[in-house]
């Protein structure tokens, strides 16, 4: 029920959603210095990629579309300044 396999899934999800919350919190203090910024979303862009996922590489999102998006994602955000 509780296997390795469970284990591992869990743990990419939630390493990848604490990663994004910790560049929001950056973001956030950014934008309270005048500095504005928006995010793109990226994926490893390999055979794992999801159909969800995919299309979403190198455009620009806001929340609710950060990652995580389903179990075991593993995509990631950068972010560009906006002029």
């Amino acid at each position: 029920f509780f296997g390795e396999v469970r284990a591992q899934m869990i743990s990419t999800t939630e390493v990848t959603r604490a990663a994004v919350e910790g560049q929001k919190i950056a973001v956030r203090q950014a934008e309270e210095a005048g500095q504005h910024m928006r995010a793109i979303f990226r994926t490893n862009h390999d055979e794992l990629v999801c159909p969800l996922c995919g299309p979403l590489n190198g455009k620009h999102v806001e929340e609710p579309d950060f990652p995580p998006l389903h179990v075991n994602c593993r995509c990631f955000l950068n972010y560009e300044w906006v002029r």
